[in-house]
């Protein structure tokens, strides 16, 4: 639900506040700055600047894609006891031994492939004031064009087979 709500605390009191006696929330998220467990994203690498590029287009149209890292306090805060967070590792492309985790990965890079170049345009039309997609972007003096080269890189730094590492996902 990350980038569709811009009151966080009040969203999670207002889901408290409506919620039966011993009703429950669920809620995934990703923090679309990417880490992986064996440190293979490196600051500066194009899956790095993908994620600080998205934490900047949050701020911009007022609606934080950072929930994750903050959910849990926030959900205490509005009232929930017993809140728990189980983190999993989300592979970009096919390349774990695990049957599971290989699959995970073939949907997940998929979801990168045809996901990011709508995402990040949306944002820079839309949000950054690139009405020209021959004029060059003000706030990264890019043109859309190379924008789009740029971004067809971001899955590569994590879908290699010769990297261990996968990104993490937050759930609670």
């Amino acid at each position: 639900m990350y980038g569709s709500v811009a009151d966080w605390p009040r969203f999670y009191k207002d889901c408290y506040d409506h919620l039966a006696p011993g009703g429950y929330l669920e809620q995934a998220e990703l923090n679309p700055v990417l880490t992986c467990d064996d440190g293979s994203i490196k600051p500066g690498d194009a899956i790095d600047e993908c994620g600080k590029l998205a934490v900047r287009f949050g701020e911009v149209f007022g609606k934080s894609l950072m929930v994750e890292e903050f959910m849990q306090d926030d959900i205490r805060r509005a009232g929930f006891t017993n809140v728990v967070k189980k983190t999993y590792k989300w592979p970009i492309g096919a390349w774990s031994n695990d049957p599971k985790l290989k699959e995970l990965g073939r949907f997940n890079l998929r979801h990168w492939h045809e996901g990011l170049e709508g995402w990040t345009l949306r944002f820079y039309t839309k949000y950054l004031g690139v009405s020209d997609i021959f004029q060059p972007i003000a706030s990264a003096c890019w043109k859309p064009t190379l924008l789009i080269e740029r971004l067809a890189n971001c899955p590569s730094g994590v879908m290699k087979k010769s990297r261990s590492g996968m990104p993490i996902c937050g759930m609670f």
